[in-house]
């Protein structure tokens, strides 16, 4: 999928069912992502060459690597001469999205008993992947199966944050001085 029809793609998820993903990218892979993007531009406005003279914007003596034998983290070598093993590193981007459902439950006195609570250990998920062999485009692995929750039922729509438009509408309303009554009468869709 072309990068520049990413962020079309996510609001496509979003609305089709009425979920929010949210962007849950570890703190590694973040560091990485702001290198590539500093290096191949934003998915909105992608370059195929790098950007010469970038700044590296990723901390590389900050990133830690995982054996995956032992499990074990130490941190990268930077000794001058220092001889690394494997491949030579690839500068990649790889984005998370979890629907908004997604976490461990929690038990509150402010959850609301009727509805449920809002984490329900959803496994909905999308990643995004880029590669600098191929800056242009993204390949992009959906995982869309909802658990815990029916996308676009009335529980899940309770639950849901509020989209921006809504939240800008309600602004306007309270910037109007309208009392909360007036507010409730204005947005009834059940006359």
């Amino acid at each position: 999928m072309p990068r520049t029809d990413l962020s079309i793609f996510l609001k496509t998820e979003d609305n089709r069912f009425r979920v929010h993903f949210t962007n849950r990218t570890p703190g590694t892979a973040r560091k990485r992502n702001k290198l590539f993007f500093s290096k191949f531009g934003p998915h909105g406005s992608p370059v195929a060459e790098p950007i010469p003279d970038a700044q590296a914007v990723s901390d590389e003596e900050s990133l830690v690597f995982v054996d995956s034998l032992c499990g074990a983290q130490t941190p990268r070598d930077t000794r001058v001469g220092a001889k690394r093993r494997g491949p030579a590193p690839q500068c990649l981007s790889n984005e998370t999205f979890f629907c908004h459902r997604n976490g461990p439950p929690t038990e509150s006195k402010r959850d609301n008993v009727r509805h449920g609570n809002i984490h329900c250990n959803c496994t909905a998920k999308i990643k995004i992947s880029c590669s600098e062999q191929d800056p242009l485009n993204a390949t992009v692995t959906y995982y869309w199966r909802h658990e815990g929750h029916v996308p676009g039922s009335l529980d899940d729509l309770i639950s849901a944050p509020l989209p921006l438009p809504v939240k800008e509408a309600l602004a306007t309303l309270v910037d109007e001085s309208l009392t909360w009554r007036n507010i409730k009468n204005a947005i009834r869709v059940d006359r």
